[in-house]
């Protein structure tokens, strides 16, 4: 088995116009099926012990910070499992090593979609679930944070999510990946995805620019597969998953992370 403990990232960055810093926990792509010696034979029963150990595994050295709460915020970049059933077990897991799963931020890939008929099916399961855990469901939209400073709420940044999808990736989208059923093969839909996930971006991004407010984008799929290449913006901190490759870059024009295993 992987040595999960690998996949943990810790990212701490300054940011533009807010007092302190953030402290994010990201994580994408565990596959957790992957992951459990035996899953197709597995009893259930034996299915929450198994994953808990995994989701102790995966904070790592951060254990004791996340049981802290030292985390301003813990991103999950979808594709936890293909079952929502194993995602259940695993947040309810999570939430025995954190003290709020209001700080979770997730966002579903496109394994979570291949389990049904079509992505409004996946939508609502999944919105009873996050509603079930408390934690906060990105699908295409996202809210403000703030903080308390001398007993005054003050807006510290904007964040935005969901799946993202793939318009100007011609090598690897619905035609030949898994996802929802009305997806597969059906370019004409995910590219309309990909425009909805663009124009609501592109609302928060002009928010954030008039409250001069940072904003943090996360995207199941790579951001140059729903935004064109350069149009990147210095206002953003964006973080993806689904590729399974490392990216880093951090330049006056942008801030991307990629980061697992």
């Amino acid at each position: 088995m992987n040595d999960v403990s690998l996949w943990q990232n810790e990212i701490q960055f300054p940011v533009k116009n807010i007092w302190d810093s953030l402290n994010i926990f990201y994580i994408s792509d565990i596959h957790l099926e992957f992951h459990i010696e035996g899953f197709e034979t597995i009893k259930k029963r034996s299915l929450p012990p198994a994953i808990r150990k995994l989701v102790i595994d995966i904070f790592g050295e951060n254990k004791d910070r996340a049981k802290r709460g030292y985390f301003d915020y813990i991103i999950i970049d979808g594709d936890i499992a293909d079952d929502i059933a194993i995602v259940d077990i695993f947040f309810s897991c999570l939430n025995k090593e954190i003290p709020s799963m209001e700080k979770v931020l997730y966002v579903l890939g496109n394994h979570e979609l291949s389990a049904y008929s079509t992505r409004q099916e996946c939508y609502e399961q999944y919105m009873k679930l996050s509603a079930k855990h408390g934690i906060h469901l990105l699908i295409n939209d996202g809210f403000m944070k703030y903080d308390y400073i001398d007993k005054r709420s003050v807006p510290k940044c904007l964040i935005f999510g969901g799946t993202g999808f793939s318009k100007y990736n011609e090598m690897y989208n619905t035609t030949n990946l898994c996802y929802s059923k009305d997806l597969i093969n059906n370019r004409d839909e995910e590219i309309k995805e990909s425009e909805i996930f663009y124009s609501i971006y592109k609302k928060y991004l002009l928010k954030a620019k008039k409250m001069h407010l940072p904003l943090i984008v996360i995207s199941h799929c790579p951001v140059n597969d729903w935004l064109k290449e350069g149009e990147e913006d210095s206002q953003c901190i964006y973080f993806y998953g689904h590729d399974h490759h490392n990216r880093y870059v951090r330049d006056k024009y942008r801030t991307i992370l990629r980061i697992i295993r």
